[in-house]
């Protein structure tokens, strides 16, 4: 009988001054029902409490430094982690089931061909209340569509982290507000499934 695969999951997120929404982010992947995963946080130079909240959580793989943005310290975190898998969520994100993780690896496992999986991201306003306008893509969509809607956050899309390597698929330090959208599109471009 073949041995079951349990790969490591990475789930790194940035954080600059996240102290209103970390320690739910915190709570929702300690609650995930899938028992291999590293949280890595890297705090980007906060100036509100969020440190202090990252000290009570000793499962976590965090540091603190000197603001250099939010794609700067999303590749920190990608030349950090160990797992297999890599996932990028940002501190006021959360997954809505305990079962996200287990379900893509559960995915991964009867389709080991596919280096990228992604699902469906329910928009929320501050308080956690769906918002009534939601941009939901269901695959399969032509990658081509990426180039002029972005249906697929990053924070719901998990990668293979070796297929981010070989390729150098890094986020561009230069961009300010789309660097998410341009790491997409030119993962998008490989001949990932």
């Amino acid at each position: 009988m073949a041995e079951v695969k349990t790969p490591l999951i990475s789930i790194i997120t940035p954080v600059y001054n996240g102290e209103k929404y970390i320690e739910e982010l915190i709570q929702s992947v300690l609650d995930q029902d899938y028992p291999l995963i590293e949280h890595i946080i890297i705090d980007d130079g906060s100036l509100d409490g969020t440190v202090d909240i990252l000290k009570k959580y000793p499962h976590l793989r965090w540091w603190t430094r000197e603001n250099r943005g939010q794609y700067a310290t999303m590749n920190e975190g990608l030349a950090q982690a160990r797992g297999e898998f890599v996932n990028f969520i940002a501190a006021d994100d959360l997954y809505a089931t305990a079962c996200t993780v287990r379900k893509v690896v559960e995915f991964w496992r009867a389709h080991p061909d596919y280096q990228v999986i992604y699902g469906g991201t329910l928009k929320i306003d501050a308080s956690g209340r769906e918002l009534p306008v939601q941009n939901i893509v269901f695959s399969p969509a032509p990658k081509q569509l990426l180039q002029y809607l972005c249906f697929i956050p990053h924070c719901s899309l998990f990668v293979n982290k070796k297929l981010l390597t070989q390729n150098a698929i890094i986020f561009d330090e230069m961009l300010r507000f789309s660097g998410d959208w341009d790491w997409v599109i030119r993962l998008s471009k490989t001949s990932a499934k």
